[in-house]
Order: structure tokens, then C-alpha cells, then sequence
């Protein structure tokens, strides 16, 4: 039986090859992470924007109030809107007017452990438009 052992430049060797491995992947876990953290903003979004639909149909085109209207307004409370990443702080709607609003989801201090969390804001509007803003 022979006893092998690994030579100091299998060693290097080994240790770079996981190194390359590693700043290959550390990126792209990275920008996952951020996406996962996104997914419940981008959640609770939508979910807002079909409450804002629901409201315009209810209220009409007739209704003049649409600049006073607030998340409380469609029914959502503090509760509903808190997560793990994103608070009731990090949502706003702004209407312009009958089925013409915004919705805007705001990345919060609960995220500033991660520097890497992008994009710092997401608006999605009336007809599920997406933007945003690094």
C-alpha cells in the first residue's frame, strides 16, 4: 500500500481553483440574493395595484378624490403590509386621477445590512408597468 500525500503544489492548485470557483460565484449568489429580497416587495405591489384597480371600479370615473386616497383606503393595514424585508413605510400609491396611479416600493433600513440590495426602488403602475430605480 502506498501513503499518498498531496504535494505543496497540489495544494496551491487546489486552493486556486476554489478561489476562481468562488469570485466566479459570489456574484451571482449575490444578485439571487437581491432578487429574492425583491420578490416580497414586488408581491405586496401587485397586490396593491389590483386593490387600486378594484377601487377604481368601484368608485367611478366620476369620483374627484383620487389624490387623498391612501393604502389605508383599499383596505390594507400596518400588519398586512410588514415582512421580513419590507415595512409599511416602503409601500406608497400616488393617484393622478380615475385608473391612473402609481405604486412605489421603497428598499427600507432593514435592508442596509446588505449594500448590495438593488434596486433601491420599484414602481409599478395601472397597467402592471415595471421600473426602477438603482
Amino acid at each position: 500500500m502506498i501513503n499518498r500525500r498531496f504535494t505543496l503544489v497540489e495544494t496551491i492548485i487546489v486552493i486556486l481553483v476554489l478561489a476562481v470557483a468562488g469570485s466566479i460565484l459570489a456574484p451571482r449568489v449575490l444578485v439571487a440574493v437581491d432578487s429574492a429580497i425583491w420578490l416580497e416587495g414586488r408581491s405586496v405591489a401587485k397586490q396593491i395595484q389590483q386593490a387600486a384597480k378594484m377601487l377604481c371600479m368601484e368608485k367611478g370615473e366620476n369620483f374627484k378624490g383620487w389624490e387623498h386616497i391612501t393604502l389605508w383606503d383599499l383596505g390594507f393595514t400596518d400588519q398586512e403590509l410588514d415582512g421580513k424585508y419590507f415595512t409599511r413605510d416602503s409601500y406608497s400609491i400616488k393617484f393622478r386621477g380615475y385608473n391612473d396611479f402609481i405604486v412605489t416600493v421603497t428598499a427600507t433600513k432593514k435592508l442596509s445590512f446588505n449594500k448590495r440590495v438593488r434596486p433601491y426602488l420599484v414602481t409599478v403602475d395601472e397597467n402592471m408597468a415595471w421600473g426602477f430605480v438603482e
